[in-house]
């Protein structure tokens, strides 16, 4: 019922107005351009500095009687912080850069 109510107030023009809201960011000089590649390397400067650098002091570690190394038992962690940093970032733009 939720997901319905949610879905009908979906409309082609507030669509357009976030859209035009993202072009018109783009537009506006370096700063956002910045955000956006940020994005895309915080993930791999968070695994190759605590995944790697920490990896390497921790070894492997034991779950469920499984053996793994620390990278890939903290890469999951990683993209969910990176995933909400992002996510941050891109709604306070705005407020943050005026």
């Amino acid at each position: 019922m939720m997901t319905t109510l949610v879905a009908s107030r979906v409309s082609p023009g507030r669509v357009g107005a976030v859209i035009g809201r993202n072009v018109g960011a783009l537009r506006s000089g370096p700063s956002y351009w910045i955000v956006l590649l940020s994005g895309f390397f915080e993930p791999l400067l968070y695994l190759l500095s605590i995944g790697v650098g920490v990896g390497a002091l921790i070894g492997e570690l034991t779950v469920d009687g499984r053996t793994m190394p620390y990278a890939t038992f903290v890469a999951p962690a990683m993209l969910a912080v990176s995933a909400m940093s992002g996510a941050l970032a891109e709604t306070t733009f705005n407020f943050s850069s005026s």
